[in-house]
């Protein structure tokens, strides 16, 4: 069962730094495959807005079952600022009960915590698998972030 507001968010390393020790407030949201149409359009909808998403105080995390390999190959070619973590034995994706399927054939559901300076989740903002209504819809998946945190964006 995906977690729910209220709940600790399930810490894990990024880069070298446990997700409980970073100091803030954190966006962590799961896709399902590097380089697939939705979650290409996700994550650079996400770096459209990701100055003023920062700017709030928020650190941005996205993690898929991907390996490290094509995570780093993901993130370069989309010119990302944020970090994308490889989460290929599906652990993290677990924990947050976002996994979806099986064996070689599970995925991370499109997902995303929004989580407050004691690491307790304050928002689920959950797409399902496809999140085609918006990711193809009139708002970008990152204006529509901006908005569920209630940032302004002056632009």
């Amino acid at each position: 069962m995906t977690l729910q507001i209220g709940d600790v968010a399930p810490d894990f390393k990024y880069s070298t730094t446990p997700l409980h020790e970073t100091k803030g407030k954190k966006i962590v949201f799961f896709f399902p495959k590097a380089f697939t149409t939705g979650c290409t359009r996700e994550v650079k909808s996400i770096q459209s807005s990701y100055d003023i998403i920062r700017e709030s105080g928020y650190t941005v995390i996205g993690v898929s079952m991907d390996s490290e390999e094509k995570q780093a190959k993901f993130a370069e070619s989309c010119e990302l600022e944020y970090e994308l973590v490889s989460d290929h034995k599906g652990k993290i994706a677990k924990a947050y009960g976002v996994k979806f399927g099986f064996s070689i054939l599970a995925v991370a559901k499109r997902v995303t915590f929004i989580i407050n300076e004691e690491n307790e989740i304050i928002h689920v903002w959950d797409l399902g698998l496809s999140g085609q209504k918006t990711l193809l819809g009139l708002k970008s998946y990152g204006e529509e972030l901006i908005e569920k945190l209630g940032i302004k964006n002056e632009n």
